[in-house]
């Protein structure tokens, strides 16, 4: 990781910047999701808290990160090569918002598609192996703890978690795209009366 920081360190700080500005629009969302509808199930309700929750867990840890690797290491090049406990568990934390996404989306594909379980079994399935993955890369980086031996070490594990996650999400926007094909709401309009709204709908 060391070799070049423009393309080591360099992509960490810019990543984690977007990733704030990201985590800045969920918490918005929250917030506005939570004044214009009280009454959502309780079940819709804790999915998106704890959604929150383990954003907010995920950019603390890249803010420790990032902090680690320019602050308290600067100018130490061969600590940029150590995996810090942060960056570890931000790939496990990431895989378990994952799913608990993928899960919320299959129940809607399940409902939508009149109760058709097939493609939620095939979406939950992806899920769990994202997680699996996402698991056994966590334990795996802590074992290893060199950064340029995650390339040569763990490229299957990788692949398959983000390949199996990818084709949950293929299915999914695909699954709803088609249900929804020719059904009019009137959310729409609601959204795009004020300024906000139209914001919302972009992201």
């Amino acid at each position: 990781m060391g070799s070049d920081l423009n393309e080591t360190v360099g992509a960490l700080l810019i990543g984690v910047l977007v990733t704030a500005v990201g985590y800045g629009i969920t918490t918005m969302q929250t917030y506005l999701y939570m004044n214009r509808f009280p009454k959502d199930p309780w079940y819709i309700r804790w999915t998106v808290w704890s959604l929150l929750l383990l954003d907010t867990t995920h950019i603390m840890l890249s803010w420790h990160m990032t902090y680690y690797y320019l602050i308290l290491n600067f100018d130490n090049r061969p600590a940029l090569d150590d995996s810090v406990w942060s960056f570890n568990i931000t790939v496990v934390v990431t895989a378990v918002i994952t799913v608990i996404v993928h899960c919320f989306y299959a129940r809607r594909v399940y409902i939508l598609g009149n109760q058709n379980s097939f493609l939620t079994i095939i979406i939950l399935a992806l899920s769990l192996i994202r997680l699996i993955c996402g698991t056994i890369v966590t334990v795996k980086i802590f074992i290893l703890q060199k950064l340029a031996l995650l390339p040569i070490k763990i490229p299957a594990e990788v692949g398959t978690g983000l390949g199996a996650g990818t084709l949950a999400d293929c299915i999914i926007t695909g699954s709803l795209v088609y249900f929804l094909r020719g059904h009019k709401s009137g959310f729409n309009q609601l959204l795009t009366k004020s300024p906000t709204g139209r914001l919302i709908m972009v992201f």
